[in-house]
């Protein structure tokens, strides 16, 4: 158990302290504030315009909705964030001092992620479903390059957020086949 705590601060100190600069912290913030789930709705909102989409689009909703579920194991799990750590060793650039298991971020970009690609995927436009992943991996590692979350946190956040769009998807299916 100590050998993964010992790698979590590692990965940590490499995101956080390494590659930390000045010069990305922008980038790091626009990257952290697409990972809020009213954000995500809000961007989506635009595909409310095409009758097409309206789906797409409500189903982004529930996955957020369902990603506000990551709340009760932060409140059974309290886990303190890496902001309150050493701030000597850590370079934090939000100081937020709640319970920091699992990434609320990282649970609902990858569950409008999961949602997205899975319509992409079957759109056949594959690209797509990898980019909006690749965009949920830069959330997840931006919350750790800002210093508020443990690299376990967002990676509990990635499965959550993957399970929460698997049950949207889920429920949304229509039945492929007619009842009599």
């Amino acid at each position: 158990m100590e050998s993964l705590r010992e790698l979590d601060r590692a990965i940590f100190l490499f995101f956080n302290g390494t590659i930390h600069r000045e010069w990305l912290n922008p980038v790091f913030w626009i990257l952290t504030t697409t990972g809020l789930g009213y954000v995500q709705v809000l961007l989506s909102l635009p595909l409310t315009r095409w009758k097409q989409m309206r789906p797409l689009f409500w189903r982004i909703v529930c996955a957020v909705l369902l990603g506000l579920l990551v709340h009760i194991p932060k409140r059974l799990l309290p886990r303190d964030r890496p902001t309150n750590w050493d701030q000597t060793i850590t370079t934090p650039d939000e100081l937020i001092f709640g319970h920091s298991f699992p990434s609320g971020h990282a649970t609902t970009a990858f569950g409008v992620a999961t949602v997205i690609a899975i319509w992409a995927w079957k759109a056949d436009t594959k690209w797509l479903s990898l980019s909006v992943f690749a965009w949920a991996a830069l959330v997840g590692i931006s919350r750790i390059y800002r210093g508020v979350h443990w690299p376990s946190d967002v990676l509990a956040g990635c499965l959550m957020g993957i399970a929460a769009g698997a049950i949207v998807h889920w429920i949304w299916q229509k039945p492929t086949t007619e009842s009599a």
